[in-house]
């Protein structure tokens, strides 16, 4: 009597996150609505190319440890994101920069980075929101004629959170009109 032997071999090969990178973002503080912020990543490897960059900003009581509920500042394939402007955190706290880098399977590595944002003097709020939102050479409008689409949702993203937050308790309606009509008007034209 022979016996025939079966053996099998079953090589599994696990996948882990991009490894070996760090992140940094400058200026190391700045002022809300006033402040551009760049952020760099650099030296992020893994085999299951290419990989994302998602740049999100937690405030008030947010940990940032779950993306659903922090604010989504920029997300590319590119390693930065340049000028870029943070939320104020109402609580007072340092805003909380949450960078997450995800290979093509989804597989991700999380930073943190906290970064002191003070708020401008109240007076300073009106030409502020004109110069990046609602003035006819407003930032926001000329990031969508350039076709900086996600720059120009970013700003609006960052205004709103400051008028749900009640951050502009001094402005006049007229001028929360203008802001209303200017986000709209470029909501409108940005493509999905």
């Amino acid at each position: 009597m022979t016996f025939l032997g079966v053996v099998a071999e079953l090589n599994i090969k696990m996948n882990s996150p991009p490894h070996s990178g760090n992140c940094s973002i400058s200026p190391t503080n700045g002022v809300y609505l006033e402040t551009a912020f760049n952020i760099q990543c650099d030296g992020f490897m893994d085999e299951n190319v290419p990989l994302q960059y998602s740049f999100y900003a937690a405030t008030g009581d947010s940990s940032g440890t779950d993306l659903d509920n922090l604010l989504l500042l920029a997300h590319d394939t590119n390693a930065r994101a340049t000028n870029v402007y943070f939320p104020y955190n109402p609580s007072g706290a340092d805003v909380v920069v949450v960078i997450n880098v995800t290979d093509s399977q989804e597989l991700g590595s999380m930073w943190k980075i906290q970064v002191p944002v003070a708020l401008p003097h109240a007076t300073e709020y009106p030409e502020l929101l004109r110069s990046l939102i609602s003035g006819n050479e407003s930032l926001m409008k000329r990031r969508k004629a350039y076709g900086d689409d996600q720059g120009a949702v970013q700003l609006q993203l960052v205004v709103l959170f400051g008028l749900l937050e009640n951050q502009f308790p001094d402005l006049q309606l007229e001028d929360i009109k203008d802001l209303r009509n200017a986000i709209s008007s470029v909501l409108a034209e940005v493509r999905i």
